[in-house]
């Protein structure tokens, strides 16, 4: 058997953490966990469960958090946002959503058939239209730190 030769060619991508406030109250994990195990056990293994407990909390939102990534292959380019993704020639005008525009776009701004990807503390939106007659998607709204170099990598 011969593996085909495939050549993806990735223009973009970011693996968009959430920010470090925002895992802040996963620490409180650990004084309610140890308050809840105090009763069955001594101090310092409820306390070890509890911090235990925290990091796993800790290690559970880094690992969800979500991928956004332009690659071609072929003749094919193809935006992925987590789990979704649509191939370049259904995307439309790309808007960069501004920390001040934030609460509207998430708020009367939205529609309801938007595919929406958030990852809190993030505060920097992307919004694409989607011109797939098939698709009943209007746009897509998601979290992007560095917004600006992937409308650019899009608008190339």
């Amino acid at each position: 058997m011969q593996a085909s030769a495939s050549s993806e060619t990735i223009t973009f991508t970011e693996l968009v953490y959430p920010s470090i406030w925002s895992l802040a109250p996963t620490l409180l994990l650990t004084p309610a966990v140890a308050l809840v195990a105090m009763p069955f056990m001594p101090a310092l293994g409820a306390f070890a469960i509890g911090g235990f407990s925290s990091i796993i909390a800790i290690f559970l939102a880094l690992g969800m958090s979500t991928k956004v990534t332009l690659s071609t292959l072929a003749s094919s380019h193809t935006l992925r946002v987590g789990r979704a993704m649509v191939d370049r020639k259904y995307l439309g005008k790309v808007t960069l959503v501004e920390p001040d525009g934030y609460r509207k776009a998430l708020g009367p701004g939205l529609s309801a058939l938007a595919y929406v990807r958030l990852q809190t503390g993030v505060k920097t939106l992307v919004r694409i239209e989607i011109q797939d007659p098939q698709d009943v998607t209007p746009y897509w709204l998601f979290s992007c730190r560095n917004g600006s170099k992937l409308k650019a990598a899009l608008e190339a």
